[in-house]
């Protein structure tokens, strides 16, 4: 599973980097769950995945999230678009 977030640091400190991350599926630390929405497969391989993940890691900084314009919900539609899934619900 894939996300976005920004990364929780000390007062004062700056956020530098990504703030792609992955974790197993329904088991990320601070997020509670209700349901799992499938999504549809994707024709690309793992690698063109992985290039696409690094691709994103460029163009989501973790110094771009925003709780209300750019957040974990708006990466995840824009990854399932990319992989031809279609806007997530």
């Amino acid at each position: 599973e894939w996300s976005y977030s920004d990364i929780a640091l000390a007062n004062g400190e700056q956020a530098v980097g990504t703030g792609i991350f992955c974790c197993q599926p329904r088991h990320c630390e601070g997020h509670a769950y209700s349901e799992s929405i499938p999504m549809g497969k994707t024709a690309m391989s793992e690698a063109e995945v992985l290039a696409l993940v690094a691709l994103l890691k460029k163009e989501w900084p973790v110094q771009a999230y925003s709780m209300l314009r750019k957040n974990c919900c708006h990466f995840s539609d824009e990854l399932c678009l990319r992989l031809g899934g279609g806007s997530v619900p």
